[in-house]
């Protein structure tokens, strides 16, 4: 049966998680360097404009600005709200 853990626990898992690891289950990323770069799914992305940092924990795109943490990129990508 599974366990179900609090909002701020998930939080935590996920800050935890390294971001290349939870955007490349979405994402065909492709290291660069210390990085990693993405064709960008939130416009008509014909070239990997999508960074994704995992010391910063962070992701943008700079082609359309988008940008964020793992949360937000999951949020996004999939179109829901988040409580909390």
């Amino acid at each position: 049966m599974a366990q179900l853990i609090s909002l701020s626990e998930f939080k935590l898992l996920i800050k935890n998680t390294p971001i290349s690891s939870i955007i490349g289950r979405y994402l065909a990323l492709r290291r660069e360097g210390v990085n990693y770069s993405a064709i960008c799914p939130f416009h008509a992305d014909t070239r990997p404009s999508l960074k994704v940092n995992d010391k910063k924990n962070l992701f943008r795109c700079f082609a359309c600005s988008t940008g964020g943490d793992a949360l937000h990129f999951v949020q996004k990508y999939s179109s829901l709200d988040f409580l909390g």
